[in-house]
């Protein structure tokens, strides 16, 4: 029975995608409803990744990204203990609109793009022209947003956009859990944005954004799930009508944040799907690793991500290791000063993936998730 309506529950969330695509269609915007489609069947973070198997088998087939993600800020105003931000010693930088336009259009068929990164995206007073240049070019957006921050203009920049997804990042159900969690944010306030965020949408009479709730479990908030998940519906109000979504995922790692790493037991995951279940939210389990997955099998490095100072990696599956130098040190050249097909044609990147192929880790992996979780998982079995 479980299996059946976890079916059920994802035809109703294909149901809030093809009302999406039907919106766009009746405005017009057939470009963006294409984009929507194409990423909503064939992207690895927000579709289902229909051509991965084919790509495994015949790399070769490969196309030139049409997928990227753009770092648009390292400043925040937050000091959130389970970011690697939170321990860095890097002083903050913006990246301009003429550098985000220089690395955009390198990306001639760019049909999705996550312009956030480790950093608060809307502290860039660039950041809305940013968003305003992906949408004219039909891209599916997707970020992530604490909301910590926002104004009423922000939150109405988001809505007449009409940006894809947006990941409202807060793990707490009270506020004195969040402000432990999120250092330095109020949550009242955080709570009264993401509520204008759904209020104005519904206005708009618009299914777009589409809010996605994102819960990294740890040992201060293990207690709140169950609250959470009813928090999320008094947000939201009709989640049948919005198709939403709540990940929840475990945290990253690295040598700060171990001391809050907990494991979900079996009984409090059953009975937060019964909730989530109960109140027509669909939500997802993920320790973001794939620890079985080997290097050959890899794919998440035809979707790069460009750092604030325009250093191009594999993935963002690389981030939050707190190893920031090193990603650097190992990037693939600079969007600022290489064009990206040049790159993506170079002896570095053909090495790379012959790599990868050979079922190595090239060095630029080191600090993988999935790499680092298998580690973790040979070193529990000795």
């Amino acid at each position: 029975m479980a299996i059946k309506n976890k079916r059920l529950k994802v035809i109703g969330f294909a149901w809030y995608g093809l009302k999406i695509l039907l919106y766009l269609a009746r405005k017009g915007k057939l470009k963006m409803a294409w984009n929507f489609l194409f990423v909503s069947l064939f992207s690895r973070d927000s579709g289902l990744a229909l051509l991965d198997p084919l790509f495994r088998r015949f790399p070769r087939l490969n196309p030139y990204p049409w997928c990227i993600e753009i770092e648009t800020s390292t400043a925040c105003n937050l000091k959130c203990v389970m970011c690697e931000h939170t321990y860095w010693h890097e002083p903050p930088k913006f990246m301009t609109f003429d550098q985000f336009k220089r690395v955009i259009d390198q990306f001639p068929r760019l049909k999705r793009v996550g312009p956030s990164g480790i950093g608060n995206a809307f502290l860039n007073p660039d950041y809305p022209r940013m968003l305003e240049y992906l949408k004219k070019r039909n891209c599916y957006v997707e970020i992530f947003e604490s909301c910590a921050l926002l104004k009423e203009r922000d939150i109405q920049t988001l809505v007449d956009l009409e940006i894809d997804k947006i990941w409202v990042s807060i793990e707490a159900a009270t506020k004195d859990t969040y402000e432990k969690i999120r250092v330095g944010g109020n949550f009242e306030k955080t709570l009264s944005n993401i509520r204008l965020l759904a209020q104005l949408r519904d206005k708009a009479r618009k299914p777009l954004p589409q809010l996605a709730f994102h819960f990294i479990v740890n040992k201060l908030n293990i207690g709140e799930m169950l609250p959470y998940v009813d928090m999320v519906k008094d947000i939201v109000g009709d989640t049948k009508k919005h198709g939403t979504f709540i990940f929840f995922t475990a945290l990253l790692y690295f040598p700060e944040v171990d001391h809050l790493r907990i494991s979900v037991s079996e009984e409090l995951k059953n009975k937060t799907d019964e909730r989530c279940r109960e109140l027509h939210i669909f939500n997802a389990w993920s320790d973001n690793i794939t620890v079985d997955c080997p290097a050959s099998q890899c794919m998440r490095w035809n979707e790069p991500f460009v750092l604030v100072s325009g250093d191009v990696q594999c993935c963002c599956a690389i981030n939050e290791a707190n190893q920031r130098a090193y990603q650097l040190k190992h990037s693939f050249g600079n969007l600022f000063q290489t064009h990206f097909r040049d790159l993506w044609h170079s002896d570095v990147y053909g090495n790379f993936r012959k790599t990868l192929r050979g079922n190595v880790f090239p060095p630029i992996c080191k600090y993988c998730r999935a790499f680092l979780a298998k580690n973790m998982l040979d070193k529990g079995k000795q």
